[in-house]
């Protein structure tokens, strides 16, 4: 069993302007994805069907994080154009908000077929607070995603994936069965402390789109490589500054 999870976050519309945003991709990139992963012979997984049957024999699952407008707007006609379902991980609290799904996009969401999950209720760095609000962020957001939108909430995704043993803990304390962090890799089965993904920007290639969905051994060696670089950044300098050196780069200024 091969699960690959893949990340988006924003999308946007070649014919308005490229968007800045790193993590924000064209519709032309998202069938490109689409398009690569069957070619390699991995099977595009509807979240339920997986959950239920545990069968993932070489799957790619598309996840969409903050429940952002334009991946209601860009996304969702390329995933029908398609016939693939999503999971979308919503944060409550930004629903209607300007950029974000309105409650009838995320109702449409759910009636066309794809899952949501809950990307906690207020998006906020939850090792960074108290252990009783943090359980509150990830208790509630459940909560409140079931009553609006009548469904069983079952997955969780870290803001910033953010995380600890403990947190990941209080996840499956409060009914969460999977949870979601942005650790670089390929799972091997569902029934797994959290579920790896990785994340998909804007400037990626074919050569490195291909590298993303195979996970060769050198691959996966470079991004923990990577990934410690980027940790040791952070510590030094902060998040905030880490992300706006990241950007002006990903800007190539």
């Amino acid at each position: 069993m091969t699960i690959n999870v893949l990340t988006f976050h924003g999308f946007y519309d070649p014919l308005t302007g490229v968007d800045s945003d790193h993590d924000s991709l064209s519709s032309s990139t998202l069938e490109k994805i689409i398009k690569a992963s069957t070619k390699e012979c991995f099977s595009l997984a509807d979240p339920v069907s997986m959950y239920r049957s545990g069968d993932a024999q070489r799957s790619v699952l598309l996840t969409f994080d903050d429940g952002l407008e334009s991946c209601y707007r860009i996304a969702l006609p390329v995933l029908s154009k398609y016939n693939v379902s999503g999971l979308f991980f919503i944060i409550p609290q930004k629903i209607g908000m300007p950029g974000f799904m309105s409650q009838s996009d995320i109702e449409d969401l759910v009636a066309s077929g794809h899952t949501i999950g809950s990307h906690s209720l207020n998006h906020l760095d939850l090792t960074s607070i108290s252990t009783s609000s943090a359980k509150n962020e990830i208790r509630a957001s459940k909560q409140m995603l079931e009553e609006r939108f009548n469904v069983i909430i079952d997955s969780f995704s870290f803001p910033f994936g953010k995380h600890n043993n403990a947190l990941v803990k209080i996840c499956y304390d409060v009914g969460y069965k999977y949870v979601f962090t942005s650790a670089n890799g390929i799972n091997r089965s569902l029934k797994v402390q959290y579920i790896k993904r990785n994340n998909i920007y804007n400037n990626i290639g074919d050569t490195l789109l291909l590298q993303y969905l195979n996970q060769p051994l050198g691959f996966r060696l470079s991004i923990q490589a990577r990934n410690v670089g980027i940790y040791i950044v952070k510590k030094l300098v902060g998040d905030e500054v880490y992300r706006s050196l990241r950007d002006r780069i990903m800007r190539g200024g």
